[in-house]
């Protein structure tokens, strides 16, 4: 089996390599796979192919909320809280002039 370096040393031909922009801005040198991609770049993902693959990819990112009712309560206590400790503040520098 051959190294990676070994693989970039000696490209088979200029038809089948990568071609992928590297992050120096050149062309990738490494040898084609059959989606004309080297095994580094591999190319965009086809996405689903089966029913069942597109059902997965459909609830992988489903958001639920689960959190986000007792979140939003919590940050109103908080508000609350803050805005009841600002007005004893004010009352007390009033008290004390």
């Amino acid at each position: 089996m051959r190294s990676i370096a070994q693989e970039h040393v000696n490209p088979p031909g200029p038809a089948s390599l990568c071609g992928a922009k590297t992050r120096q801005g050149r062309s990738c040198t490494a040898p084609g796979l059959a989606n004309g991609r080297c095994k580094a770049h591999g190319g965009a993902s086809t996405g689903p192919r089966t029913a069942e693959g597109l059902l997965a990819s459909r609830t992988a990112r489903l958001k639920h909320g689960a959190y986000a009712q007792a979140a939003k309560l919590e940050a109103r206590r908080v508000r609350d809280l803050l805005r009841e400790c600002a007005e004893t503040l004010a009352r007390m520098h009033k008290e004390a002039e």
